[in-house]
């Protein structure tokens, strides 16, 4: 398994940060890593100029150095590299070993509490808080000749992620739609475990 297609513009990409000196190198590193799992910007437009300035590189070359930075430890996030893997995968680069034994060593120190925060963040926009189900029985009346109609009411309580706030969907089954929702939900679940062993 591969992290990452090592392309001409990846490799000109790293090799924009040769210049930059190994011991500064962790620190951009550390940052890039530690703002995996937020919304913000790596560096702001200020603390970009700043770099720019004390590496002496070009704006452009900086923004690829750090796009390109950022996308190997997203890869590796994402499929869960080792340390060890992400070193493979480096000396495949034009990386210098120097800067390879930098990446691996900011991955194996900040990587595996990211790991951990990606796998307790929620997956999606809203999470599942509650369900309340309610049980529906129609008895035969005088226009009808079956004994009734049954049916569930379900209704699930959402939670934004970003906002917190809560809201409520309403979902009501026959006893057929049920069975088959219910299949559907076994079918993920299954799939669920076979991703998680």
């Amino acid at each position: 398994m591969s992290l990452f297609v090592i392309t001409e513009r990846l490799s000109d990409a790293l090799a924009m940060g040769d210049s930059i000196p190994p011991q500064r190198l962790h620190g951009l590193l550390k940052r890039i890593v530690q703002k995996l799992t937020t919304k913000e910007k790596n560096f702001s437009a200020t603390e970009e100029e700043q770099l720019q300035d004390l590496f002496d590189m070009a704006l452009q070359d900086l923004r690829s150095f750090l796009n390109a930075s950022a996308y190997i430890f997203q890869q590796a996030t994402f499929y869960g590299c080792s340390p060890s893997k992400l070193k493979v995968q480096l000396g495949e680069t034009n990386l210098s070993p120097e800067q390879v034994e930098v990446f691996v060593t900011t991955w194996e120190t900040y990587g595996p509490a990211v790991l951990k925060q990606m796998r307790d963040c929620p997956f999606g926009p809203k999470s599942l808080q509650q369900v309340d189900w309610e049980y529906r029985h129609t008895l035969a009346s005088g226009t009808s000749s079956h004994g009734g109609d049954a049916k569930c009411l379900l209704e699930f309580s959402l939670q934004d992620v970003d906002s917190g706030n809560n809201s409520f969907f309403n979902a009501e089954f026959t006893r057929d739609e049920l069975y088959d929702f219910f299949v559907k939900l076994e079918t993920i679940q299954s799939q669920l475990d076979m991703m998680s062993s």
